[in-house]
């Protein structure tokens, strides 16, 4: 249960944080949970991470140093949920490699997250707006390629990979995402 709402929380905070502030932004702040999850990982758990491991942590913290221009009083709201965001897969990635190492199925837990996660956010949109049939059957293409491929697939490859490995090295790997994201926000849509 801590698993699925650690990835709730993230991932509603994460979309709240993407909307407010820029995507540059938000795709390395969000990965901040590379700083975050070894230090989580050795507060729960006991065990201290590889300097290795900080030494990739320290350079997203550079990362996030440099996005932040000349203080953290550029960074706005939607910035504080990105950081809310990195606070909770922090503690996401420490108790999804605690469930898989003590031989959890990857494909079970991806499930239920999001099944979790999308009656948890069908429930929130239903109270915050009327629900439309219309647009939501016209919108099921996309949605399925988005549950499927973008949210399905892709953390269904990150359990089965972490099932073998520790939370602080899934963490640094799927940072690469900030990278990409940032790229995507520069050439796409122009933001610097």
């Amino acid at each position: 249960i801590m698993t699925a709402a650690c990835f709730i929380a993230g991932s509603t905070a994460m979309q709240i944080g993407y909307g407010a502030t820029t995507v540059v932004n938000a795709s390395l702040l969000v990965n901040t949970a590379t700083i975050l999850t070894p230090a989580v990982a050795w507060l729960i758990t006991g065990i201290r991470p590889s300097a290795t491991v900080w030494a990739a942590a320290a350079m997203t913290l550079g990362a996030i140093r440099l996005m932040g221009g000349s203080g953290l009083s550029e960074l706005g709201w939607g910035d504080a949920m990105c950081l809310l965001s990195a606070v909770c897969f922090a503690l996401w990635f420490v108790y999804l490699g605690q469930f898989l190492q003590a031989g959890g199925d990857p494909a079970a837990i991806t499930i239920v997250q999001l099944v979790m996660a999308g009656l948890v956010c069908c429930a929130a949109g239903a109270a915050i707006e009327p629900l439309q049939w219309r647009g939501i059957v016209g919108g099921l293409p996309e949605l399925a390629v988005l549950g499927v491929l973008s949210s399905g697939l892709a953390y269904l490859l990150q359990a089965i990979a972490q099932k073998h490995t520790a939370a602080c090295v899934a963490a640094v790997i799927v940072s690469a995402e900030a990278v990409f994201g940032a790229m995507s926000g520069v050439a796409l849509l122009g933001e610097a």
